[in-house]
């Protein structure tokens, strides 16, 4: 078998203040806005990015649950043609989301762009918000801490996986 490598699942707290903080001022430069339309393209975009995001994380999760409590890890296969696949899609879908409505200033309602931008960067830090605190409540529900790894056989990353271990344990 070959080295591992990793580190805690869920992000440190500095990161989790940072996005509280960035998803409160939005919120409060939305309101301030006052418009309605700007509202409702941000709750929109919001949910729509934010909801299939935590779906997928705690639908993945929640199969891992029984292999993580009984024999504290669980292993998949690493693949590199999906991994490219996926990393693809999200480079893809971060540029056009993020520079959509700036090509687009010209042509959509400035009221529509400001929601559709705030929008979209909402839905991702709405998303790390709820997905570390899922984490911490489940951490803490387990008494233990869930940290990610992965297994190298050489240059090459075999599988990945998270282990769990209860507090005070090995």
């Amino acid at each position: 078998m070959g080295e591992e490598s990793g580190g805690r699942f869920a992000f440190g707290r500095k990161s989790f203040l940072l996005w509280v903080v960035l998803f409160s001022a939005s919120v409060f430069f939305l309101i301030d806005e006052g418009d309605e339309v700007s509202l409702a393209v941000w709750v929109l975009l919001l949910a729509a990015i934010c909801l299939p995001s935590l779906l997928y994380q705690d639908v993945k999760l929640r199969r891992r649950t029984v292999d993580l409590l009984t024999k504290g890890v669980s292993l998949e296969s690493y693949s590199y043609k999906r991994q490219t696949r996926v990393v693809k899609a999200i480079v893809f879908l971060g540029v056009a989301g993020l520079l959509g409505p700036l090509i687009l200033l010209g042509v959509i309602p400035s009221d529509v762009w400001f929601g559709s931008l705030v929008g979209i960067l909402d839905g991702w830090l709405l998303y790390l918000i709820l997905l570390n605190t899922g984490i911490w409540l489940w951490e803490r529900r387990h008494l233990g801490i869930l940290y990610r790894f992965e297994l190298w056989n050489g240059a090459r990353v075999t599988q990945v996986g998270l282990r769990f271990r209860k507090h005070g344990g090995a």
